[in-house]
């Protein structure tokens, strides 16, 4: 799932494919030149007939960054939230 989604976010922002999609196209480009944008039952955009590069170490770097901070600061704020809400609920629920 986190590959697949990593993938799909890749493509979107830079434009970047993985290592079998890439050498499955360049085959197809190849492979029929003239036909090449109904190979498979995927058609084949623009952008991917210009060429896909795989991402750099850096960019990879880059975006696991710009996604964990969100779910980082996400995390705090649901654990204050649930403990602040575990206490009120055993000071009125649970008084014996």
């Amino acid at each position: 799932m986190f590959g697949s989604c990593l993938q799909s976010t890749l493509v979107r922002r830079y434009g970047i494919g993985s290592a079998r999609q890439n050498l499955r196209i360049r085959r197809n480009l190849s492979n029929n030149a003239n036909d090449a944008t109904t190979a498979g039952p995927h058609t084949v955009s623009s952008a991917v007939k210009q060429g896909i590069v795989e991402p750099t170490a850096s960019q990879l770097r880059t975006l696991a960054l710009r996604s964990a901070i969100p779910m980082i600061g996400f995390g705090f704020m649901d654990n204050l939230v649930m403990l602040t809400a575990g206490e009120a609920i055993d000071l009125t629920i649970g008084v014996s």
